[in-house]
């Protein structure tokens, strides 16, 4: 069957190919005999190049696969695993806890690990107990809990921390009832990228009435989750109908790599997971000494700029003179670069910041912070102290914003320039909301109480 089939297709696309050519000789012939002259020659091969163009890439007589995960492959990515921790520690100051032991246990052969999870009331228990009566896999099946999941999901801003014991199972169940939930969606997102998940969806409706239940969750999570990674079940039937959807799945998964295969890939995850943790840790060490470098060069500026006032628009050359902050921050982030190179960099994030109004925007703006403050309004040097102080500090955070993005990239190419511009806008939002600023004017009320009285405006 392989070779007739084989046989058949070339056979196929030869004739394809055959009546083609015929169907474009006619036509070069029409248009020529038409023309009956050089520009019919020229039409003629515009015809056949519009006909080429619109043909589909061949394809190609191999395809590449995905290379197969191997114990040297995990075996190289603990090694580098290694080698971030020592950097960590060495950033640290102290010893950091090592996790490669516990990783190298999990490529011990073991049952892999099921995890049932879901908000309170969804039906957990009853797709356990249905999963126990009628499947009997190599599994250490297990019930999390995880109400702690969902409390208070759907109206915090910042992330929760998912337990450690639910990341390390092998497959998780998520088990929904009817809509899904704001707080069911928060906690799949951030399980998703660290595990492997199917979504089950518990239904007591009709067959027909589930599936179409099944289907919108699909098209709620689409871009998301497969839809062949939704299942519906029927925990509560008194046999393995209600659940025999999942069961063909759960036996797919299984079965679609060896036991070892299925270990290397647990330990792979908890490789990632820990990457990013490190990654998060390292850069949140950076970030510390970075803006400590931005607090003191602020201040050094704005005083400055206080005992010798300058006009506005050269608050930015004021600010980039000072290189030194940017050559700091470059060490923090492990990119070395000279003071000029430094002022060089300052100037064209300058440069950017008078083209957005930036310097007339935080004079105008800190000015009026001033005038209703306690403080006496000084005249001339607080403002621009204020401001050059400022526009400083906007300079640095975006640095670090870059670094946090772009770890690799020196800020000496043309796609760092450009990338700065493009991050320049982002940091501004972010340092020209209200409680933002409110904290910046805390420090420079502060700075300003401790500095040398001068005369006060005449306003």
């Amino acid at each position: 069957m392989p070779g007739s089939w084989t046989t058949g297709r070339m056979l196929l696309i030869g004739g394809a190919l055959l009546f083609a050519t015929l169907w474009l000789s006619d036509r070069l012939l029409t248009v020529v005999s038409a023309g009956g002259s050089w520009l019919g020659l020229a039409i003629a091969g515009l015809l056949l190049l519009r006909w080429l163009r619109s043909q589909p890439p061949a394809i190609a007589a191999t395809t590449t696969k995905t290379p197969l995960l191997t114990r040297a492959i995990v075996e190289s990515r603990l090694e580098a695993l290694s080698q971030q921790v020592t950097e960590l520690t060495e950033e640290y100051g102290q010893a950091c806890t090592d996790p490669l032991p516990s990783l190298r246990s999990g490529l011990q052969t073991r049952d892999l690990k099921l995890a049932v999870v879901g908000a309170p009331g969804v039906g957990k228990t009853s797709l356990v107990n249905a999963l126990a009566r009628d499947w009997q896999p190599r599994f250490s099946l297990e019930l999390q809990d995880t109400f702690c999941l969902f409390r208070n999901i759907a109206t915090a801003a910042e992330a929760f921390t998912l337990p450690p014991d639910l990341l390390s199972a092998d497959l998780i169940l998520f088990v929904i009832q009817g809509d899904l939930s704001a707080s069911e969606l928060r906690c799949l997102q951030s399980l998703l990228p660290q595990s492997n998940v199917l979504v089950i969806c518990n239904s007591t409706a009709t067959a027909a009435e589930a599936e179409r239940e099944r289907r919108a969750v699909a098209a709620h999570l689409a871009g998301l989750v497969s839809p062949e990674a939704i299942v519906s079940v029927s925990a509560i039937a008194s046999d393995r109908t209600g659940i025999a959807s999942l069961l063909q799945r759960l036996d797919q998964w299984l079965s679609s790599r060896s036991l070892e295969q299925h270990l290397l890939q647990a330990v792979d995850r908890a490789i990632n997971r820990q990457q990013a943790w490190l990654t998060a840790q390292l850069f949140e060490q950076r970030r510390l000494r970075a803006i400590a470098a931005i607090d003191r060069t602020q201040w050094l500026v704005a005083g400055t700029v206080f005992l010798n006032p300058v006009p506005s628009l050269d608050l930015i050359a004021t600010v980039a003179a000072n290189g030194q902050m940017l050559v700091e921050i470059g060490g923090v982030f492990q990119q070395r670069f000279s003071v000029e190179q430094a002022k060089a960099i300052a100037l064209s994030l300058g440069d950017l910041l008078i083209k957005l109004g930036l310097v007339e925007w935080s004079t105008q703006t800190l000015a009026g912070l001033l005038k209703s403050s306690g403080l006496a309004y000084v005249a001339g040097g607080a403002v621009q102290a204020i401001s050059a102080a400022y526009l400083t500090r906007v300079v640095g955070i975006t640095l670090i914003e870059f670094h946090r993005r772009h770890p690799h990239l020196s800020l000496e190419t043309p796609e760092a320039r450009l990338e700065l511009s493009r991050l320049l806008p982002e940091v501004l939002s972010q340092e020209q909301r209200s409680a933002v600023l409110t904290g910046f004017y805390r420090q420079a009320k502060q700075w300003l109480s401790q500095q040398p009285a001068l005369p006060a405006s005449a306003s």
